[in-house]
């Protein structure tokens, strides 16, 4: 997702940008998106490895950044007011291109010839939702993968 936005000057195309980077990648590698996202990499306790949690938490950082900076179309401070709102803008995205790269990669949406304009067009949707209106996450909500 990093390297798509390198060369990016607008917020918007590097959210996109991002966000069409997971799909593809996971649509591209299903076995190792399954390996990822499955849970087989947690121990008996559910807790996730190191590994997973630093690379979590720099694809947030990269995500907050991007909404923060202008990705839905004004930028968001990072105020506590608005922690609940970004949070919510994240999970949106997330929940978005994690449930199509599924539905692409298992063969449930198709044919797949169509999925880059499938993706293209899911995305700017929700992309021009979140725009209009940010979900604010329940108090106590987190979002990606626990310690």
């Amino acid at each position: 997702m990093a390297r798509e936005i390198v060369g990016l000057d607008n917020a918007r195309d590097k959210l996109f940008a991002m966000l069409r980077a997971y799909i593809d990648h996971g649509v591209a590698n299903p076995a190792l998106y399954s390996l990822m996202f499955g849970g087989y990499l947690g121990g008996p306790d559910r807790s996730r490895p190191a590994i997973e949690l630093a690379e979590a938490e720099k694809t947030k950082v990269l995500l907050a950044g991007v909404i923060m900076g202008g990705g839905l179309g004004r930028a968001i401070p990072h105020t506590p007011r608005n922690e609940r709102k970004i949070a919510g803008a994240m999970l949106s995205c997330w929940s978005l291109v994690h449930g199509l790269t599924l539905l692409l990669a298992d063969g449930l949406v198709g044919p797949k010839k169509k999925s880059a304009a499938l993706a293209d067009s899911l995305v700017q949707g929700m992309l021009d939702g979140l725009a209009a209106e940010l979900p604010v996450l329940p108090p106590g909500t987190w979002v990606g993968p626990q310690a």
